[in-house]
């Protein structure tokens, strides 16, 4: 479990890392191509919409995809990053990326 300066636990699903400063989530992945990265984000938009809680998306170089989560209003991590990094998971087990 992550522990950050607002007293939340979460539970970080598989392949995330909390930053170094304890205040944000993160995931890093590869996929096929850009095309597949950018359909990636759109189906992730759709959830983040969902759940009204907004990660940053980043496409590094054409197919290395970053992903950013943290609760803007308090500065660090809730249980928002929790729940979303878990669905955002769920889908790239379901794409094999994970």
């Amino acid at each position: 479990m992550a522990h950050h300066e607002h007293d939340v636990d979460i539970e970080v699903p598989e392949g995330w890392t909390v930053t170094d400063d304890g205040k944000m989530i993160e995931i890093e992945i590869e996929t096929e191509d850009f095309i597949e990265a950018v359909d990636l984000f759109n189906e992730l938009a759709e959830i983040a919409e969902d759940q009204m809680h907004h990660p940053d998306f980043h496409i590094e170089e054409y197919n290395q995809v970053r992903i950013t989560s943290w609760s803007h209003d308090i500065g660090g991590l809730s249980d928002r990053d929790e729940e979303l990094a878990s669905s955002i998971t769920d889908v790239l087990r379901k794409r094999d990326l994970v």
